[in-house]
């Protein structure tokens, strides 16, 4: 995906552009900052569009160099960047990873019914059904650990 920004930005920085010199990667930069703000815009990934804003307020003012304000600048490279950027966003369909729900984080969660929350109080200590409970209680998987001692070279 980036190769092709790349060259998506170039080609529409060509088409629109002046006859000057246009040189840098700073429209990549506009393409990736476009394309994470917007996916996280339409997927509602708030996630994404704060850490372009990051990118935004750190690479300074990039906003503001996508119109013609110096003539030294080539506006057009951010310009077409910023486009490429906000088209890729509509185009390639990457899913977001969500935040997990678990069960005790719903609504509808009752305490008393779950199996595994009557084995603990108030404060969150596990405290069994009765004291039998918690003397018999045995691990269906054992775990080994295997310590092996390996001197170093340099103490030789």
């Amino acid at each position: 995906m980036l190769l092709l920004g790349a060259i998506f930005t170039g080609m529409v920085t060509w088409f629109i552009g002046r006859p000057s010199y246009h040189i840098g990667a700073s429209g990549i930069i506009y393409f990736l900052a476009s394309f994470i703000f917007f996916k996280g815009i339409f997927t509602k990934y708030y996630r994404l569009v704060a850490v372009s804003l990051l990118v935004v307020f750190l690479y300074g003012s990039m906003l503001w160099y996508i119109f013609p304000i110096e003539e030294k600048i080539s506006w057009e490279g951010h310009l077409s960047g910023l486009v490429v950027g906000l088209t890729f966003s509509l185009l390639y369909n990457i899913r977001v990873t969500k935040k997990a729900i678990f069960d005790w984080e719903k609504d509808s969660f009752n305490a008393q019914e779950d199996p595994f929350v009557k084995y603990f109080d108030a404060q969150g200590n596990f405290v069994g059904e009765s004291e039998d409970d918690i003397n018999n209680y045995e691990d269906t998987e054992k775990v080994h650990y295997n310590y092996i001692y390996k001197p170093s070279k340099r103490n030789n």
